[in-house]
């Protein structure tokens, strides 16, 4: 059985990311799985996974912007940002009109402190961790960049809000921050992650439902989803020197438009053996998959 590949999983509520991959392991029966962005565990949505030799490929997918749908109540907010804190403090919730003027301040390049409760680490341990033993955590502002933020609907103190960002985006610092702009407070009381790049929800499958035979990606649709990798086609001779990672020409490319830039390599039954970058004179391999496919 295959064991190679990428997933895309619908993760529900109240589970970690981490344990949402425990069925894919036993259905293939391997522990080499990792998602390519953690979701919280309230949170719910799309998990990119991958499984086998894949998971060297995890830098094609981590860098990718995500699109969000969050509920946020507003007029509450909570030590974790999140609907499964602590009640810190309760203030008046913004009228539509004020929330509609403040929002858009924060489309661009940001600023964003992230939560206290979170899996970044100060002096090597996770921030979450010190939080929740009584240390005062203070996590370093990063610079993020929102493309879109759109105000679906605004009833009762909860505004459903479609969020388009890049890669770190915290969404629970963004409600946070745009609540205070706002003369309020806020927590994220639903969270639902619609898209990685040009993965969609729509295509990810429930857990209980994965069948490995339908729903694990071959190389073919997971090289041409991915945005920026042009794909290549090796000479049956140059895919054994390309497995062990030795020198591959120019001459050794049998189909595909050479380009410099990211290349996903193939061997002529369309197995993955390699992703490299050309420079316009030579390759450089960034990880070699030998026996994936």
């Amino acid at each position: 059985m295959n064991k190679n590949g990428l997933i895309l999983i619908d993760k529900p509520a109240s589970v970690t990311s981490f344990a949402a991959l425990g069925r894919i392991k036993r259905a293939l029966g391997t522990t080499k799985i990792g998602h390519t962005g953690t979701l919280d565990p309230f949170a719910t949505g799309l998990l990119v996974v991958l499984a086998g030799s894949y998971t060297r490929l995890a830098d094609l997918v981590t860098g990718l912007d995500k699109r969000y749908q969050a509920v946020v109540r507003f007029g509450v907010a909570t030590d974790t940002l999140d609907c499964d804190g602590r009640q810190t403090a309760q203030c008046d919730p913004p009228t539509e009109q004020r929330l509609c003027e403040v929002i858009q301040r924060f489309v661009g390049v940001l600023q964003q402190q992230p939560p206290a409760y979170s899996a970044l680490k100060i002096g090597g341990t996770r921030a979450y961790k010190l939080a929740r033993s009584g240390v005062a955590v203070e996590v370093a502002a990063r610079t993020v960049q929102v493309f879109e933020l759109r105000l679906l609907s605004y009833q009762a103190s909860l505004a459903c809000i479609d969020i388009h960002c890049s890669k770190g985006t915290y969404i629970r610092s963004l409600a946070r921050d745009i609540a205070e702009a706002c003369g309020s407070c806020a927590h994220v009381q639903q969270l639902n992650r619609t898209s990685v790049g040009p993965f969609q929800l729509r295509h990810a499958v429930r857990v209980e439902d994965f069948d490995s035979r339908r729903d694990l990606w071959s190389a073919d649709r997971f090289i041409n989803t991915v945005p920026g990798v042009q794909v290549l086609t090796v000479s049956r001779t140059a895919a054994e020197r390309v497995a062990h990672g030795t020198a591959l020409r120019v001459r050794d490319i049998t189909a595909g438009s050479l380009q410099a830039g990211t290349c996903a390599l193939l061997d002529e039954d369309h197995n993955l053996l390699a992703i490299a970058d050309y420079d316009g004179q030579g390759f450089r391999y960034r990880c070699v998959l030998r026996g994936a496919g």
